[in-house]
């Protein structure tokens, strides 16, 4: 048996208490580069998104015996067409 790299991303979602004057002063702590991240509360069902554009790269040019269903940033469903972000993850047509 062999072990693959298979590039992922997903979404994950908290909360966090920022001391500031007010809320825009909040938001802009939270959007700063130097905000540090807390400890993940959960992660998002259904969020998971293979990176099908450098998986060969990762894995010694071995080829996937299909052409995935997408590839890169624009998603298109396999079921109705449609494309764009995370609804080919949860279409229900």
């Amino acid at each position: 048996m062999k072990t693959y790299t298979i590039p992922i991303s997903w979404e994950v979602a908290g909360e966090v208490e920022i001391d500031a004057e007010n809320i825009d002063e909040a938001v802009a702590k939270v959007e700063s580069p130097d905000f540090i991240y807390p400890s993940v509360d959960y992660n998002i069902d259904g969020s998971v998104v293979v990176n099908y554009d450098i998986i060969e790269e990762l894995n010694d040019g071995e080829k996937l015996s299909e052409e995935p269903p997408f590839k890169g940033d624009l998603l298109t469903c396999p079921d109705c067409g449609c494309s764009g972000g995370k609804h080919y993850l949860s279409c229900s047509v």
